[in-house]
């Protein structure tokens, strides 16, 4: 290279350096000289202290975090706690806009991303702490109690889990108001679905609710199990080895789960109405084709169905009655003539059986002016006495009993059989009485009061899991003024005179109905 333009571009070079530099001494002074025209805020680091990495919380329990910030000015400062769900769609719900969290849990069981913002109002700038929140539900096991709160449907639960009661656990979802609560009710696996056995009836909705927290959806409304999707309202389901039964609004609706598609028909009564209850085995698990027990309401007298006798009757232009199901062989027993004419007033399912076998007895009350006649049924199979049954009747007429003579039975309440001993119990006002079916005259012996709270539910639960079985013989009480009481039936042997309750919870609402969720083994 020649002498003169390396000089030249080395000069050039030199010139271009010195600009640089004198650009950027130009461009700190006009810095140094704008430092009066703006507020600048002195921003402090955030310390996130007192939060743990993995949060366990269970469902309606108080989830309360206080974190420790560091030293700064709250008032600087806002703030926000969201959980995204790690599942699903990963929705996002914010639980709580304070520094400290204090959130009544009403997330769905799940796992959960709880993020926790503080960002600095005028800087705009944010700190983030993210940890792992782990929901469990406090629905796991424990009292399902359905209240009247002041003429509407509130759910609440005394949690086996913490050992604590919950109020309306069905507010975090959509039902709208739900009127006259009547009936909770848990199905076998074999006749629901795992995931949804529970069911919720009212004079306005009939709908399942989910094994999960208790949830609800909208398929769970009853006419998803209608195979023409019609609204019903029953007031309970009773099921018969394969198939089930329901009552709305005066008409029977039957389903098997064997011979059928799993979804209720048409109604069986078009011409006539039926009372407001339904007899069955629940006792016998192999049952091939169940008669039900039902009454007439027109007519004043008892009728059966069966899936394949009934159509015969009707084609042949004979009704339901249980006199017709003679002619088949189907109806057994001498306690007593099928009766005629009386009002329908009571029917209950229970696992008694005086043989110890699958028999159990259903019984029915009827009333003639004040008078009170008890009747009991064997229901059972139509191919009762078969290997593959385990039946023994189909329908045998095993009991009869005048109840007139039984205290204030006429003021009576409630009523509930015992599927340990061959008693019955009514309540009337605050009392409850016994009455012991084995007497061949029968009478009422006083067993406890509840302390002048009026009994509105009295009932025996029958429970599924084996662990549980004796269970099923406890005398569950409760009252319009809230106080749930539990018996022990297998210690006292159905006696509850000398007893006190093993279990007693108070604070609900006006008890309607009780069952048990049972922890599944």
């Amino acid at each position: 290279m020649q002498p003169l333009k390396k000089y030249k571009r080395m000069k050039k070079a030199k010139y271009n350096k010195f600009g640089s530099i004198f650009f950027l001494l130009l461009l700190l002074a006009s810095c140094t000289e704008d430092l009066g025209n703006y507020d600048y805020i002195d921003l402090k680091e955030i310390e996130f202290n007192n939060i743990e990495s993995e949060i366990t919380a269970l469902s309606f329990s108080d989830l309360v975090i206080e974190p420790e910030l560091g030293d700064i000015n709250e008032s600087n400062y806002l703030f926000e706690w969201k959980a995204i769900r790690r599942d699903g769609d990963m929705q996002t719900t914010i639980i709580g806009e304070e520094k400290n969290l204090n959130y009544s849990v009403k997330l769905p069981p799940a796992l959960y991303s709880l993020v926790y913002t503080v960002r600095e109002k005028e800087a705009e700038v944010f700190s983030r702490k993210v940890v792992e929140l782990r929901v469990k539900s406090i629905t796991s096991e424990g009292w399902l109690v359905l209240c009247d709160d002041n003429g509407n449907a509130r759910l609440d639960i005394h949690s086996k889990v913490t050992d604590q009661t919950y109020f309306d656990i069905l507010s975090p979802y959509d039902l709208g108001v739900i009127t006259g609560p009547r009936k909770l009710q848990v199905l076998p696996n074999m006749l629901t679905d795992h995931n949804s056995p529970f069911y919720l009836f009212a004079d306005n909705a009939a709908t399942k609710l989910g094994r999960n927290d208790i949830e609800w959806k909208p398929e769970y409304d009853m006419s998803y199990e209608m195979g023409n999707g019609k609204k019903v309202l029953p007031t309970g389901i009773v099921y018969g080895g394969t198939s089930k039964m329901f009552i709305s609004d005066s008409k029977a609706y039957f389903c098997d789960f064997i011979t059928g598609d799993g979804l209720f028909g048409q109604t069986i009564n078009k011409d006539y109405n039926i009372a407001d209850g339904i007899g069955a085995n629940i006792g016998a698990e192999y049952i091939l084709a169940p008669l039900f027990l039902l009454y007439d309401d027109d007519q004043k007298k008892f009728i059966s169905y069966n899936q394949y006798i009934a159509p015969m009757l009707t084609s042949s232009g004979m009704d339901l009655g249980l006199e017709n199901y003679e002619m088949f062989g189907l109806v057994t027993g001498d306690a007593f003539e099928l009766p005629m004419g009386y009002d329908f007033k009571y029917i209950e399912n229970t696992k008694y059986d005086p043989a110890g076998s699958y028999d159990g007895m259903t019984y029915a009350i009827l009333t003639s002016g004040a008078n009170y006649y008890l009747y009991g049924f064997q229901m059972g199979d139509m191919y009762a006495g078969e290997a593959a049954s385990h039946c023994i009747y189909s329908c045998n007429k095993a009991f009869y009993g005048d109840l007139s003579a039984c205290t204030d039975i006429g003021s009576a309440s409630h009523f509930a059989f015992s599927s340990l001993k061959n008693y019955m119990y009514y309540a009337v006002g605050d009392k409850v009485y016994r009455v012991d079916l084995s007497n061949s005259a029968l009478s009422s012996v006083f067993q406890f009061d509840t302390a002048g709270e009026v009994i509105s539910s009295l009932k025996f639960h029958q429970y599924y899991q084996a662990s549980n079985l004796t269970r099923s013989y406890d005398l569950i009480v409760g009252t319009t003024e809230g106080t749930l009481s539990i018996y022990d039936g297998m210690a006292s042997d159905g006696d509850f005179s000398a007893t006190e309750p093993k279990e007693k919870h108070s604070d609900f609402g006006n008890i309607v109905d009780v069952i048990y969720v049972e922890l599944v083994e």
